[in-house]
């Protein structure tokens, strides 16, 4: 599970000292099928990123939330700056396209259109995508 497991790893403690009963299990979910495995049935619960606009599925209420930074080259010509807006990221490579998600989370992410075809591979997990 990557680094997210250290986010949750309070959560998880706290609800197996509630509910000792339960077989509580953790899966990655993928990126190019985050949903599948709440509406296959094979997971109860899935920590994702907003926005979800499923009219399947509920959202229930924000657990964390994560910074986002820049990380680039330290050649790169924005490698220097203190901040960097969106419109900038516009002709970079910032998330690989490709993966079957919903449109809805690329335009969360990179609102901005791209001026030119986008370049690199695609990658199924977040962790890949770090």
């Amino acid at each position: 599970m990557g680094p997210l497991w250290q986010e949750i790893a309070p959560v998880t403690a706290l609800f197996r000292a509630r509910n000792p009963h339960v077989d509580l299990r953790m899966r990655e979910v993928r990126l190019d099928e985050p949903f599948r495995l709440l509406r296959d049935g094979e997971v109860d619960v899935a920590l994702l990123w907003l926005p979800v606009e499923e009219k399947d599925l509920a959202v229930g209420p924000v657990t964390f939330t994560e910074p986002i930074v820049l990380a680039v080259g330290r050649k790169h010509p924005l490698a220097t700056r203190s901040s960097v807006s969106v419109a900038e990221l516009a002709d970079e490579n910032v998330l690989p396209s490709g993966l079957p998600v919903p449109d809805y989370w690329e335009d969360a992410v990179s609102p901005v259109p791209r001026s030119e075809p986008e370049r690199g591979g695609t990658t199924p997990t977040r962790e890949e995508v770090l």
